[in-house]
């Protein structure tokens, strides 16, 4: 602690120096507890703008010449967080790498901008649980509740305004942000109602969704900020959606990964985004989720004809085509026996020596923390209810055999249950793509169904169907 308070006062001292020469230089640093990592990178817009290395403290620095106003993120693999700089700041972070965004809180020149944004940053987290408890209120009730949870966030904006001046680019940045979490939560509570309850002819009072109305899609200030983008993501969702439920019963819409449904989203990003860096991202996104959620032949082949549409470059179509080639492994009625895995005592197997019962297999990762943790816990509860299934881990970070048994003996998961992926051909980034994905396996090895996710309200009815088949 003494030491992390000499580096601030010597920060400190150090950017005061700096700005009697250069008023134009910016200072971004930190220290990272709890760490193995060597180094940040520092991300603003689209791109990547550099890569920080900690020293033996694991504290870093880094300095900005002619900063751009705006937000930036720093990643700590795989952990990320957004920071808000202006021109002249000396910003410091403390951040704990195991409680990554719960400890992480800013000094310095700007902090009370960045502690608001992050402070924000929780709530946000906090009400994604609140919005799953929501569809039981009518919209009228939904919007008085989303309103005053507006009107708390933008008094709080203007209280600490007054007290500390923010320049107008920020206030109204911020303000932005506020609103598009409230747009995001009419966004969420839309689609829960036409998914779920479609059949009761929602009535929304008529200036529900007048907000639509006020959305710029290609806002370049906040291109990269969570809710933004929670927010488009969620209204191409439910636009698409909508258009399907003007054509086809509810039941036929609801599939987020079907091939209409992605084909439409598509459809909407290429209209709505002039950013082609902000179009690609969504379009490629979608395209991804075809792929992964490919359950023949046709399917994948239609995935392909849509990435020839797209007059990609190389750069963009190439990963896309190893996610088909890839996929092809995992259709139904494909294979999966002879894959080789390693056990918890790092010795090399295939799958066809643990098939002795019906089998889901599951995919994690050790740096997907959150993920992980549900997975597993929805599986224990899942295994528990039944036995005549074996629930089957594999981890997908490919080389770091090592890690992954400690990481086992950590977690405290059952290793009768848990291997590795030992040998691909691809490369471990495309399996991170299968986080969400479920394969349902027979005694022979062969792919039952394999378009199915943990998260699927179905699911459950996919396993009675495995089962009595």
């Amino acid at each position: 602690m003494k030491q992390c308070y000499l580096l601030i006062i010597s920060l400190f001292i150090l950017v005061s120096c700096k700005k009697d020469v250069d008023e134009d230089v910016t200072f971004f640093a930190g220290k990272i507890l709890n760490t193995n990592h060597k180094y940040i990178t520092i991300g603003h817009k689209s791109g990547i703008i550099d890569t920080v290395y900690l020293n033996d403290n694991s504290e870093f620095s880094y300095t900005f010449k002619n900063a751009e106003p705006g937000f930036y993120k720093f990643r700590l693999e795989p952990e990320s967080q957004m920071f808000y700089i202006e021109e002249g700041d000396s910003l410091w972070v403390r951040v704990n790498a195991s409680e990554f965004d719960e400890s992480l809180v800013f000094t310095g020149d700007g902090a009370e901008r960045n502690n608001f944004l992050m402070q924000l940053y929780l709530l946000n987290e906090k009400n994604n649980d609140l919005i799953l408890s929501y569809y039981k209120l009518s919209p009228s009730e939904f919007a008085k509740i989303n309103d005053s949870i507006r009107g708390a966030r933008l008094s709080q904006l203007n209280e600490l305004n007054t007290t500390h001046n923010f320049s107008p680019e920020f206030f109204n940045t911020a303000k932005k942000t506020i609103d598009y979490e409230y747009y995001d939560f009419k966004e969420r509570y839309s689609f829960l109602m036409n998914r779920y309850f479609n059949e009761f002819n929602i009535q929304y009072p008529d200036n529900f969704f007048d907000y639509r109305e006020e959305v710029d899609f290609n806002d370049k200030d906040l291109e990269m900020h969570y809710t933004y983008e929670h927010f488009m993501d969620n209204y191409i969702k439910n636009k698409s959606l909508e258009n399907c439920l003007k054509k086809h019963k509810a039941s036929y819409c609801v599939s987020l990964n079907s091939a209409e449904n992605l084909k439409g989203r598509i459809i909407l990003a290429d209209s709505l985004f002039k950013n082609e860096d902000v179009r690609n991202r969504y379009i490629t996104r979608y395209v991804s989720s075809g792929i992964i959620f490919s359950e023949n032949k046709s399917q994948l082949d239609s995935s392909l004809e849509t990435i020839k549409e797209l007059n990609y470059t190389n750069d963009l179509i190439v990963p896309l085509e190893e996610m088909v080639a890839l996929q092809r492994l995992f259709l139904s009625g494909s294979n999966i026996s002879d894959k080789t895995l390693y056990n918890s005592k790092l010795e090399t197997i295939t799958i066809k020596e643990k098939l002795h019962k019906p089998t889901v297999v599951f995919f994690w990762s050790m740096y997907q923390q959150e993920q992980l943790k549900n997975t597993h816990l929805i599986i224990n509860e899942l295994r528990n209810k039944y036995p005549e299934i074996d629930f089957i881990g594999l981890n997908i970070d490919i080389g770091e055999k090592e890690a992954w048994q400690k990481a086992l003996e950590n977690l405290g998961y059952n290793q009768d249950y848990e291997y590795q992926i030992a040998k691909t051909d691809f490369s471990k980034k495309l399996y991170h793509h299968y986080l969400h994905k479920i394969l349902f396996v027979n005694k022979n090895g062969e792919i039952i169904r394999g378009n199915a996710t943990i998260l699927n309200p179905n699911f459950e009815n996919y396993i009675l169907e495995f089962l009595n088949n």
